[in-house]
């Protein structure tokens, strides 16, 4: 997922959005992502102020069976 994310900020590359956008994932990809997400944040300091919300995010997910993909758009729509 770095790859990924380094490659859009980067380069304007939008295979980030093809690759969740065209592909069914488990939910437990989704959040494999969201965690990657904060590590990358944190790593490159970009995004910081959404680290809490990623979180609470992630423990939706988990406890209350949110729909992960949904989250995970909304913080591709956020980059």
């Amino acid at each position: 997922y770095f790859n990924l994310l380094d490659n859009y900020l980067e380069k304007r590359n939008s295979e980030i959005f093809s690759y969740f956008f065209r592909n069914k994932l488990e939910k437990f990809e989704y959040i494999e992502f969201l965690q990657n997400l904060i590590l990358y944040s944190k790593k490159n300091f970009v995004f910081i102020d959404l680290l809490e919300e990623i979180n609470e995010d992630i423990n939706l997910i988990k406890k209350n069976n949110v729909n992960a993909k949904g989250i995970v758009d909304k913080y591709l729509l956020k980059l």
